[in-house]
């Protein structure tokens, strides 16, 4: 039966598979050992290990390249690419922080309630931008481009005096389209404008009204899951809110 041969990294030296060896071609009876193998069996390895041939004999060396880890100073994460290195030797371990708040201390993660508070009060004035961008695009999606509001006052203003006047006199240009393209006349055309444009500042002030009180909420939290459900939460009812409104006028 063929021998058994041991394959070796030709750079590290690291073990790498075993094959059974070829009979010699030209010497009956004698079998080829190719190059970066050996006949020595290796040891066995453990966790973190592996065998190492140095052209004479095998060890075992650190072999961390695999581990996932997280430096010490910082928590962050890294990966050893060096045959033999160990975590200690870097400063690191294969225990992830439980949270960005937790620093190494007497040789475990600790929660630093500075370092907490600092992350909690950067979180919420993120939370709390997002919010006013969420604000923003939902006023945009109720009022529309500024020349559309433009003719919306225009209409609102003009509905407004038209009222005032108790219907009478010449009815308003932007009435007067209104009541022309839905067959109705100028008073129920100046009402339906009002009625319209009361909806449409409600919309706008109840998007307010959320995005603060929301931001309020935001700022009074205790915790970082809390915040982000308050900034989540009113997100999503500004875009339903949003949604809902159609300025008809």
């Amino acid at each position: 039966m063929s021998p058994r041969i041991y394959h070796y990294h030709p750079h590290t030296g690291e073990y790498l598979a075993h094959s059974l060896a070829c009979a010699s071609p030209l010497e009956p009876g004698r079998y080829l050992v190719p190059i970066h193998a050996t006949e020595q069996p290796p040891p066995p390895a453990g966790p973190q290990q592996v065998a190492v041939f140095d052209g004479q004999t095998w060890t075992l060396a650190a072999d961390w390249r695999a581990v996932p880890l997280w430096r010490l100073a910082t928590g962050e994460p890294c990966q050893l690419t060096q045959l033999g290195a160990s975590p200690a030797e870097v400063g690191a371990t294969e225990q992830a922080p439980p949270s960005p708040a937790h620093v190494w201390r007497h040789g475990q993660w600790q929660l630093d309630a500075t370092q907490a508070a600092a992350l909690l009060l950067q979180l919420k004035t993120q939370l709390a931008n997002q919010l006013d961008e969420a604000a923003d695009r939902a006023r945009q999606q109720v009022a529309g481009d500024p020349l559309r509001v433009m003719e919306y006052e225009r209409a609102r203003a003009e509905a407004s005096a038209y009222q005032a006047a108790s219907y009478r006199g010449t009815v308003p240009p932007a009435v007067q389209a209104w009541a022309e393209a839905t067959g109705c006349n100028g008073q129920q055309a100046a009402e339906r404008i009002l009625t319209e444009s009361a909806k449409w500042d409600a919309a706008l002030y109840g998007i307010r009204a959320w995005r603060l009180k929301a931001k309020e909420a935001i700022r009074q939290a205790q915790d970082a899951t809390t915040a982000q459900a308050l900034a989540d939460s009113a997100s999503q009812h500004l875009r339903e809110a949003a949604s809902r409104q159609h300025w008809a006028v």
